[in-house]
């Protein structure tokens, strides 16, 4: 298992799949407890989850890189010992931001109405926790240890379902869900800090030093990952400030299978970004990488989306299927999601790239959602017409900026080249 490659693939994605079961069977869960106008609550916090959780999913990369050059320099006690730091370190810097954000929020939610504040600040201390159990998670990655790496995996989800499951049902409120999501969190980041710290002794502390942990390396693609996530989650935001209780139910619960398609295509991408970066010497290679990934997220997507239109009479079904959802919604947003999983292949693919920012013209579908919407009246059947158009846009646009930054491609051997040639630092 240690040299295997495939076999950890395997682990990982299994792990990752049974894992999104346990969440979108919450996400049924709730659809089936709560009303409309709480279920849409509860869909927004989590789309809003997802962006503020941001820094946690792009960090972890860069974690990981970190982490491992602490273990093969010092070892199992000194990445303890560096987890600790950093974990104190970033959490402290976290607990400002949440108390920032929070307030943000709540003086936002109450310019626009919103009446949930118990939600509105459980969402970034969730998110500040979600950083905190990817750090840790990180430092098992960084010593191979997949098996803790996935059964981590699989502890906090089926924690979350468990526990958020349970406020949902004693309570009937969208914050009591959002509650146990949080709890389960820290839970599981504490079982992980006690599973990592049983090596803290194996060895004194030496003298061997390793350069600090560097998040400004990150920026870039935090940016450019970032605006994916915010286009991925950007109408179900507008559809909270722009319609009613009821019309929020009902996007929300169209939109719940559509976004899963998204999420069931992103292993492609963890398969794809090292493959291109150990080919990253090969022109030919790199390119042939990445027509091979977008050829298949897009059977992929297309064949996901082919079957949730056909069958969007049993998935939107008040008794066996998804309450408040509406199969014409259902099936345009279906096809939104095609253009979303290749958006995210072209942005993953940057990463290998090691170009500059591609954002400022896939950006711009941003300000031209806001104004399509404000020029049509506010109904979720427009809402969803004009996001599928916006993420076909978003997609050629990135596309584009990438063609038209191509010289990355054909220079990344000449890059790996000198970097390899470079001198080392005594």
């Amino acid at each position: 298992m240690q040299h295997s490659v495939i076999r950890r693939s395997l682990l990982v994605s299994a792990a990752f799949i049974i894992g999104h079961l346990f969440h979108y069977a919450l996400m049924f869960s709730a659809n089936r407890i709560l009303n409309p106008g709480g279920f849409g609550r509860f869909y927004t916090a989590i789309s809003l989850l997802n962006i503020l959780a941001l820094p946690a999913t792009v960090l972890s990369f860069t974690l990981v890189r970190h982490f491992s050059m602490v273990y093969t320099a010092a070892g199992s006690a000194s990445l303890v010992r560096e987890v600790n730091a950093l974990m104190r370190r970033h959490a402290l810097v976290g607990l400002v931001l949440v108390l920032l954000s929070g307030l943000a929020l709540v003086l936002i939610g109450s310019l626009i109405g919103a009446d949930a504040f118990l939600l509105l600040m459980l969402v970034p201390s969730t998110a500040l926790a979600f950083y905190l159990f990817e750090m840790a998670r990180a430092a098992l990655q960084s010593r191979l240890d997949f098996h803790g790496y996935s059964a981590a995996w699989l502890l906090w989800r089926v924690g979350q379902f468990v526990l958020a499951l349970a406020g949902l049902l004693l309570t009937g409120a969208p914050w009591a869900g959002m509650a146990g999501i949080f709890v389960a969190t820290v839970a599981t980041v504490v079982i992980l800090l006690r599973v990592i710290g049983r090596n803290q002794d194996m060895a004194p502390a030496g003298a061997t030093a390793w350069p600090p942990f560097d998040v400004t390396a990150a920026i870039p693609f935090v940016l450019q990952y970032g605006l994916f996530t915010l286009v991925c989650n950007i109408d179900v935001l507008f559809a909270y400030l722009l319609l009613d209780n009821e019309q929020l139910g009902i996007y929300a619960a169209s939109s719940l299978l559509p976004k899963a398609i998204v999420t069931a295509t992103l292993p492609v991408t963890q398969v794809m970004l090292p493959v291109m970066s150990t080919s990253i010497e090969v022109r030919r290679r790199v390119r042939t990488a990445l027509i091979k990934a977008l050829a298949v997220t897009l059977f992929l997507s297309a064949t996901a989306a082919l079957a949730l239109v056909l069958g969007r009479d049993l998935a939107c079904n008040e008794q066996f299927g998804i309450r408040f959802c509406s199969t014409r919604l259902l099936s345009v947003l279906a096809l939104g999601a095609i253009p979303l999983s290749l958006g995210r292949v072209l942005v993953v693919a940057g990463l290998a790239f090691e170009g500059s920012l591609r954002i400022a013209a896939p950006a711009l579908v941003l300000p031209a959602f806001a104004a399509l919407l404000l020029i049509w009246p506010a109904s979720p059947a427009t809402l969803a017409n004009i996001y599928a158009a916006i993420c076909w846009l978003f997609a050629a646009a990135y596309a584009l900026a990438m063609y038209h930054g191509r010289a990355e491609i054909r220079d990344a051997p000449a890059r790996a080249q000198a970097r390899s040639n470079a001198p080392t630092a005594p």
